[in-house]
């Protein structure tokens, strides 16, 4: 094997090496990145929060990569909600998207934004730092819902 050879092969793999660390700096540029909050329950719910706890009744394929929970409401703060809300997320967790469960699944805590009539959503974020406290969510929701 020449030494031309050689070269060739060697830039062409710091080449390719190159172009993937590229990608992979791309990728996580764009993938969804969350601050965790190590505030309580009640401090999030005196900041005016809207959190709810309730079941999923129905799951569907919504406009722009959006999957739609058809969401009832059973205990609720800081909202006067309708027995049964829409509930968007993206479908990609990449994007923030957040699964709340299965059709007759367990009850799910959600924490919203938006409105009734903009839609409501959540996202990984949100959904990650209930989960990191759900038991006291839980206990929050039934003490004081609407």
């Amino acid at each position: 094997m020449s030494n031309q050879t050689k070269r060739s092969g060697v830039a062409g793999v710091l080449a390719l090496s190159m172009a993937a660390a590229a990608l992979f700096s791309a990728a996580d540029a764009i993938a969804c990145s969350c601050a965790f909050t190590n505030q309580t329950p009640e401090q999030i719910v005196a900041e005016g929060e809207v959190i709810a706890l309730g079941e999923v009744r129905g799951v569907s394929m919504g406009r722009a990569d959006l999957v739609v929970y058809e969401f009832a409401v059973k205990h609720a703060v800081n909202a006067d909600l309708s027995p049964v809300i829409e509930v968007m997320t993206s479908a990609s967790s990449a994007a923030c998207g957040a699964p709340l469960g299965e059709v007759g699944g367990p009850d799910v805590v959600v924490w919203l934004s938006g409105s009734a009539a903009k839609g409501y959503r959540v996202n990984l974020c949100t959904q990650a730092a209930i989960s990191q406290q759900e038991s006291a969510w839980r206990t929050l929701l039934k003490a004081g819902s609407n």
